[in-house]
């Protein structure tokens, strides 16, 4: 999940699905909401709260130059750790039931909308703190909700640059101790973290409600998710340095001296065609992490992972 963060387009929530371990991290994150503490509902939270947070702390950068300059394999590697998880999350699909057909249909055809949209990667900037709440609500949902790229829905709602600014102003706040200068972007960020808080609380009671009373409709809709997740992880692209007029992370590139000042891992990305070692390089990654995700799935028994459905309670 902490890597997946890490990789622009990419869902923590798809991995979880991916590793077998959605539903564990639904069931106590929903317990929790309910202010139910105890062991089973702690421990998932925090083996998977800790190993992603240092993940993403220690690996932001060697991460970020694996994807600029080895797109193809690294792309590949998730596109294989994305496939392993669907056998698992098949075996969790209580029946093929009409319900569970729509859901799947219904998934991948949410990703592949999800994938135009982030393809067109035009986007305004607002603020205020109504959106700063409003984008917090939704980017705690992403977390939850499998296929949804968190820095993506910001984008979308053009939050994308007033909460980097709001951090970065926030940062150097506290370098220079002034207190007055925390103000403005304290008054973004707390309705943000609010929200953020309360998207990833109402998702995960809303997802457990979901599993428990229409476990192969929604089930199947997040195996549509995961399926629908490669839609939007094509290797074989490269970023194309931005022209005057497009707009990128929410600002339209204005003058010269903005274009050369957009870095490559913001820059938009075009499909080439790739040669024999590239296809190859690529498909052996796809291998080594539908293999892994496979071992993985492997380690986590279906009565683990399964919820009690509607008619066993």
């Amino acid at each position: 999940m902490g890597l997946a963060n890490l990789v622009p387009g990419i869902s923590g929530g798809t991995m979880l699905l991916a590793a077998g371990v959605y539903r564990s991290l639904i069931e106590a994150v929903g317990q929790l909401c309910r202010l139910k503490i105890t062991k089973a509902s702690v421990v998932p939270v925090v083996c998977i709260a800790i190993p992603a947070g240092l993940t993403i702390i220690s690996l932001a950068g060697s991460v970020s130059a694996l994807v600029l300059n080895h797109r193809p394999v690294a792309y590949a590697t998730f596109i294989g750790l994305t496939l392993g998880g669907v056998p698992l999350l098949r075996r969790q699909l209580p029946s093929w039931t009409p319900g569970a057909k729509i859901g799947v249909v219904s998934g991948i055809l949410a990703m592949g909308c999800l994938a135009i949209l982030e393809s067109i990667g035009s986007f305004a900037t607002t603020s205020g703190w109504i959106m700063a709440g409003l984008a917090g609500v939704l980017g705690g949902a992403s977390m939850i909700l499998p296929g949804l790229s968190g820095g993506f829905v910001l984008l979308l709602l053009g939050q994308y640059v007033v909460i980097l600014n709001a951090i970065d102003a926030f940062k150097e706040g506290i370098k220079l101790g002034n207190l007055q200068a925390l103000l403005p972007p304290l008054e973004t960020l707390l309705p943000f973290g609010v929200g953020f808080a309360a998207g990833i609380a109402l998702t995960a009671l809303a997802m457990r409600t979901l599993l428990q009373k229409h476990e192969s409709t929604t089930t199947g809709a997040l195996l549509g998710l995961l399926l629908g997740a490669i839609l939007g992880l094509w290797p074989f692209r490269t970023g194309v340095q931005p022209e005057i007029g497009d707009v990128i992370r929410g600002q339209t590139i204005a003058t010269v001296e903005q274009r050369d000042q957009v870095k490559p891992q913001h820059w938009r990305t075009e499909v080439f065609a790739p040669d024999l070692q590239e296809v190859f390089a690529a498909a052996m990654a796809a291998a080594l992490g539908f293999g892994t995700a496979l071992a993985v799935g492997r380690l986590e028994s279906k009565s683990a992972n399964r919820l009690p459905s509607a008619n066993d309670s």
